[in-house]
C-alpha cells in the first residue's frame, strides 16, 4: 500500500503541532500570570491602604501628642512643689504620654520598614563592631538581671548595607532577649560568616515559645506572654519591626525555641566581601 501521501500529511500535522504547542503553553502563561495579578491586586491593595492609614494617622497623633506633653510638663512645673495628689496625676498623665508616644513612633518606623521605604543608603561597615557595640549597651540590665553574656564574634565581618537599619535591629533583638531572660539566666551572641553569608544568632534562656505560639511572633501586638501585655511599657512590635528590617535589607530573620529551655533568633545576611 501506498502511505506517502499520508505520512507526508502526518510530518505536516507534526510541524503544525510543535509549532502551535508553544504559542498555546505561552498563551497559557500569559493568561494565568494576567488573572492571578487580578486576584492579587485587591489584597495588595488593601495592604497597602492599611500601611498608608497606620501611617498619616501616626503622624497625625503626633502633634496633639506633643501639645498634651508640652502642657503636662508645665503644669508639673507649676505644682513641683506640691506635696498633694496633683503632682502625682500630673506624673500618670506623662507617663503615659511619654507610651503613646513610643507606639506612635514604633508605628510610623513600622509602617515604612513594610512599605519597603529606604531612609539610609548602602555603606561597607564592620557587623562584627556593631554586635559589640550592641551588647555593651545592654550591659548595664544584664548585671541587674544577674544575666551571664556569652559571645563569640569574630573580626572583620564586613556587610554592605545600612548601617542603621541593622543597628535598629540588633536593638531590638537584644532588648528582646533580655526581656525574656529569667533572672540569673544566659544570653549566647555568635556570629559566624561562610559562603559569603553572615550568620548572628542570639540565645537566651528561659521560659521560651510555644510552638503553636512560634508563626505568630512577628505578627503586628502579638506578645506569646500574654500576662506580661504592657507589663514592661512595650506593644509587641518590637519583633514585627525587625523582620520588616530584615526583609528590607534582603536578609532573613528566623526563630527557635525549646518551651522551659531557650529562644533563639538567627539573622543572615549578605557580607560586603
Amino acid at each position: 500500500m501506498d502511505v506517502y501521501s499520508a505520512r507526508i500529511l502526518l510530518s505536516k500535522l507534526l510541524r503544525t503541532f510543535l509549532a502551535i504547542v508553544p504559542l498555546v503553553l505561552l498563551s497559557v502563561f500569559l493568561i494565568s500570570r494576567k488573572a492571578a495579578q487580578n486576584s492579587v491586586r485587591p489584597i495588595a491593595e488593601a495592604w497597602e491602604r492599611q500601611r498608608q492609614f497606620v501611617a498619616d494617622a501616626s503622624h497625625e497623633l503626633k502633634t496633639p501628642l506633643a501639645v498634651i506633653s508640652a502642657n503636662a510638663d508645665a503644669l508639673l512645673l507649676e505644682f513641683r512643689d506640691s506635696p498633694g495628689s496633683s503632682r502625682k496625676w500630673l506624673g500618670y498623665i506623662r507617663d503615659e504620654i511619654s507610651r503613646m508616644s513610643g507606639l506612635i513612633n514604633d508605628l510610623l518606623l513600622l509602617a515604612r520598614v513594610e512599605g519597603n521605604i529606604r531612609t539610609e543608603s548602602r555603606m561597607q561597615f564592620d557587623f562584627g563592631q556593631c554586635i559589640a557595640e550592641a551588647c555593651v549597651v545592654v550591659e548595664a540590665l544584664l548585671y541587674e538581671k544577674g544575666i551571664a553574656l556569652e559571645s563569640s564574634i569574630p573580626e572583620h565581618v564586613i556587610l554592605d548595607s545600612s548601617e542603621a537599619d541593622v543597628r535598629k535591629l540588633l536593638s531590638i533583638l537584644l532588648d528582646n532577649a533580655v526581656k525574656y531572660t529569667n533572672p540569673g539566666g544566659f544570653i549566647r551572641v555568635c556570629l559566624k560568616k561562610q559562603k559569603g553569608i553572615a550568620e548572628l544568632s542570639i540565645e537566651n534562656s528561659g521560659p521560651g515559645i510555644p510552638a503553636q505560639m512560634l508563626p505568630y511572633i512577628f505578627d503586628w501586638f502579638y506578645r506569646a506572654d500574654q500576662a506580661r501585655e504592657n507589663e514592661d511599657g512595650s506593644y509587641g512590635l518590637g519583633l514585627s519591626i525587625a523582620k520588616g528590617i530584615s526583609g528590607r535589607l534582603g536578609a532573613e530573620l528566623t526563630a527557635h525555641s525549646v518551651p522551659g529551655q531557650s529562644t533563639t533568633f538567627t539573622f543572615r545576611i549578605k557580607t560586603g566581601c
